[in-house]
This record gives structure tokens, C-alpha cells and sequence, in this order.
């Protein structure tokens, strides 16, 4: 059985996976760090517009997945920047 180390249990998840679906799951991988970068930049976005005050980090980070989430099923509106509510001002 292959050695496991604990820093990436999606990567190590892989080695189990036959070839075909390898591919697969590196692809969700990719698609998962993603959306993590962008929910990380909607989030700093989010609490650049309210004065970084602490104790809210988690709320913006909801806020920008929930963003996020939206825009990939089309409910936004064309012409924004994204996030909109990062943009402090609405079209």
C-alpha cells in the first residue's frame, strides 16, 4: 500500500483511483483550487470594502462563496464586476 502523507488527503486520494479516473479527479483538482482562489479573493474584496474589521472573516467568506455559487448558475447580472457587492457601487 502507498505511503500517505497527511498534507493532502484530495492528492493522496489519487494514487487509489485507476487511470481513467486519475484524470478525472485531477481535473476536479484543479477546478476545487480554483474556486478556492477565487472565493479568497471575493472574501478579501468583501472585507476591504468594510474596513478589514475583525470578527467577520467567516461572513465575507460565506458572502463570496454564496457569490460565487451565484454567478455559476447565471444569476448575475451582465455588466458587473464581480463580486458585486465588492465593487461598492451597483450598475
Amino acid at each position: 500500500m502507498p505511503k500517505r502523507s497527511p498534507s493532502c488527503p484530495a492528492r493522496n486520494a489519487l494514487i487509489y483511483l485507476d487511470a481513467d479516473r486519475q484524470g478525472e479527479a485531477e481535473s476536479l483538482e484543479a477546478v476545487a483550487q480554483i474556486l478556492w482562489r477565487e472565493t479568497a479573493v471575493a472574501a478579501y474584496f468583501l472585507a476591504e470594502r468594510r474596513g478589514f474589521v475583525p470578527g467577520r472573516e467567516l461572513d465575507d467568506w460565506l458572502a463570496a462563496e454564496a457569490a460565487i455559487r451565484a454567478r455559476g448558475q447565471g444569476n448575475h447580472r451582465s455588466g458587473t464586476e464581480y463580486p458585486p457587492e465588492a465593487s461598492g457601487r451597483e450598475s
